[in-house]
Formats: C-alpha cells, structure tokens, sequence
C-alpha cells in the first residue's frame, strides 16, 4: 500500500481498516479526509427538489464510471418521502 504516503496516490483507494490504521499511526498529525467504508453493489444517488407543485425526486443507480440509469423505485421514493419529512 505504501505507507502515510500511499494514502494520497488514488482518491478511490480501498483498503483493509488494519492497513489505514498502520498508515496513519506513521504520522503525529495529518489533515483531515474523508474515509468511508466500502459497500459492495451499486450506489444509490437521489435528487430531491420541493417545489410550489410537490416533490421531485429522482432515484440514479450508478452503475459504474460516468454510467446512472434513473429509475423509478417506489422504495427509494418513500425512504426519500420520509427523510423530507423529518
């Protein structure tokens, strides 16, 4: 992996939780990043817009590099509905 320095090589980088430990343990101090965990499958994006005549809401499965299908998804929808709500 290369160490505190690898870290910085590829922002999409996966690597195990071990391997970031021992990269930042090098270090005293280091910026702030972003780490997420991995999640396997695709990934879920939805625009969400309220206007004077309802809600938009528009569910994009990202499928890879540069490729989104949008797709009408009742649950998608609803978990969107409920989370405007709160």
């Amino acid at each position: 992996m290369g160490g505190y320095n690898g870290l910085y090589r590829d922002p999409g980088m996966k690597i195990t939780f071990k391997d970031a430990v021992s990269a930042l343990s090098e270090k005293d101090t280091f910026p702030e990043m972003l780490v997420m965990p991995y999640l396997s499958g695709y990934e879920v994006s939805v625009d969400c817009l309220r206007t004077g005549a309802g809600l938009i809401i528009i569910p994009r499965i990202k499928m890879g590099v540069r490729v989104a299908e949008i797709r009408y998804d009742e649950e998608i929808i609803n978990i969107c509905k409920s989370f405007i709500k709160k």
